[in-house]
């Protein structure tokens, strides 16, 4: 699995040069930051969608968005499986818990699957769920930024869960579910709930 792994990411890599460059300065940062802090601040969960289709093209640019995260070495063990036939995707909503309610409605759900074989020692095991989280931040705000609203669902680590979700799309033995994500166009002036973030004096700490 591993050799597999390594010879995959080896194909993939030649299609550019590798070799080190000079990293540029980012040119009108402090306007770029603004439109990031933007976002960032404007997404909020949105569980409730439009009878609308959501467009392939404008998924992949936001997880070409994601990709960009970084992962240890760049290994970038996962996947992203994009459900919007209708019933597969009402299926696999309705999997982990959190969903009761508004699991029927959603246009689009994205599965993100972390895949062991990219780690050949146990210390990383975890590596899968690091690498995931920074992927999807980046996803879920692309997204946003696209004009598609989304719902980070959380996936519980409860055996018959993963079991039903293994068999209805097809995992290999080393993939693991890190979470769920509910994609598609919100309905207008819909209510959702007042989340309050933490003070950013709470969170940081300097030493």
């Amino acid at each position: 699995m591993w050799e597999a792994f390594c010879g995959s990411i080896i194909r993939d890599s030649c299609a550019g040069e590798l070799a080190p460059f000079r990293q540029p300065q980012l040119e009108c940062a402090t306007a770029k930051f603004a439109g990031l802090k933007s976002i960032a601040v404007h997404r909020r969960s949105v569980r409730w969608f439009q009878d609308r289709d959501v467009p392939r093209a404008l998924v992949e640019e936001a997880a070409a968005v994601g990709l960009t995260a970084p992962s240890a070495c760049n290994r970038q063990s996962f996947r992203l499986l994009i459900i919007d036939d209708p019933e597969l995707r009402k299926r696999v909503a309705k999997i982990p818990m959190g969903t009761a309610g508004f699991a029927d409605q959603i246009p689009a759900i994205a599965v993100l699957i972390g895949q062991h074989r990219g780690y050949e020692h146990e210390r990383d095991r975890h590596a899968i769920y690091v690498d995931g989280g920074l992927f999807a931040s980046g996803f879920v705000l692309a997204l946003e930024g696209l004009g598609l609203n989304s719902c980070c669902i959380n996936w519980p680590e409860i055996r018959v869960k993963n079991r039903q979700i293994r068999k209805l799309i097809g995992l290999d033995e080393d993939e693991r579910v890190i979470m769920l994500v509910a994609i598609g166009y919100g309905t207008e002036n819909q209510l959702v709930p007042r989340s309050h973030k933490r003070h950013v004096k709470t969170v940081v700490e300097w030493r």
